[in-house]
């Protein structure tokens, strides 16, 4: 079932959810997920910020493989990969932070 822009979490939910990040804007929806443009307060820099639906938080065999694929992405370091920043859950929403890549959309 395909995350849909209408489920998508609003960015006010969010700014209360996430301390540390002021959401900006919503990037795009897609299959697994919804992404956001955010500030990262602390370090003053824009980060993608990727929301997975609820229902993957009450899936403890996705929430543990989203773990491990967030773990060893971000031990890679690759000109054309974005890096990876934080991970985890939030209230019911499972997040991954990364590097916000300036530039045109790749969508078709």
């Amino acid at each position: 079932m395909p995350f849909e822009r209408a489920h998508a979490p609003e960015i006010s939910e969010l700014n209360q959810l996430f301390e540390n990040y002021d959401f900006k804007s919503l990037i795009a929806v897609g299959g697994m997920g919804a992404v956001y443009l955010a500030e990262q307060k602390s370090l003053e820099r824009s980060v993608a910020v990727k929301i997975l639906p609820r229902r993957y938080s009450r899936n403890e065999t996705f929430y543990d493989a989203f773990t491990n694929e967030a773990k060893t992405v971000a031990k890679l370091n690759h000109q054309n990969l974005v890096a990876i920043y934080d991970f985890g859950l939030k209230g019911e929403f499972p997040f991954l932070v990364m590097e916000y890549a300036f530039g045109q959309s790749l969508e078709v």
